[in-house]
């Protein structure tokens, strides 16, 4: 559990450098915490150290080339679903958000394969160069070195398992900014009350994203 050890440190940090600006830039308000503030923090804590431990696991098996791909593009499709979707922003043109989306998608795809086969062709080098030699006979009399077969790939439920983590951090990735949304504007399907202060709710979020992250921290590296 490397990753969730260092993702313990990275969480600590986080709650304290948003405390740190929120003493700064909006403390005058005092506490902003209530109930609903403090379950959308918790929520974008939980969403967000789940990031750290998937994308991790995503690019030690399928690698970074072809992970970050995988993320990108689901991050793009997922935000846009909220946006048009759920929080009724208004797209004036269709065919060209569509094309947009495709040339965004696109673009990402072919970056990743580019850099898997330029990684996959570096790794065949680095394992032809370390792979020991055995004598093998042509059965007319002549021998050869040739490499011994050791090496493997992962297996395809390991593959299976880390195509679907980065499908969860792009999911998680596109969702995070929801809960910060419901924090603003309120959400009355999931009875979450609105910001109704004078600081800019970002600033006003800090001490419930800290808080989350203090409260989820420790229960998902249990998890992990």
């Amino acid at each position: 559990c490397d990753c969730m050890v260092f993702q313990c440190y990275y969480s600590a940090a986080v709650a304290a450098v948003s405390i740190i600006i929120w003493l700064v830039a909006a403390s005058s308000e005092g506490i902003t915490i209530t109930g609903s503030s403090f379950a959308m923090g918790l929520c974008f804590a939980a969403m967000w150290i789940s990031m750290g431990a998937c994308s991790f696991n995503a690019v030690q098996i399928i690698g970074y080339a072809v992970a970050p791909a995988i993320w990108i593009g689901i991050t793009i499709i997922t935000s846009f679903i909220w946006g048009a979707a759920v929080f009724g922003n208004l797209v004036h043109n269709w065919i060209g958000a569509i094309s947009a989306l495709a040339l965004m998608l696109g673009g990402v795809l072919l970056a990743g394969a580019s850099s898997a086969v330029s990684d996959r062709e570096k790794e065949r080098g680095i394992e032809q160069a370390r792979e020991p030699l055995v004598v093998a006979s042509d059965g007319i009399g002549g021998v050869a070195l040739v490499p011994s077969a050791t090496g493997g790939r992962p297996s395809s439920s390991t593959m299976l398992f880390g195509v679907i983590s980065a499908c969860v951090v792009g999911l998680f990735n596109g969702s995070l900014m929801v809960f910060l949304d419901c924090f603003q504007s309120g959400c009355s399907a999931i009875g979450v009350e609105a910001y109704a202060g004078s600081m800019l709710p970002p600033l006003a979020f800090l001490p419930s994203l800290a808080a989350g992250i203090v409260v989820a921290q420790p229960v998902l590296f249990l998890l992990y």
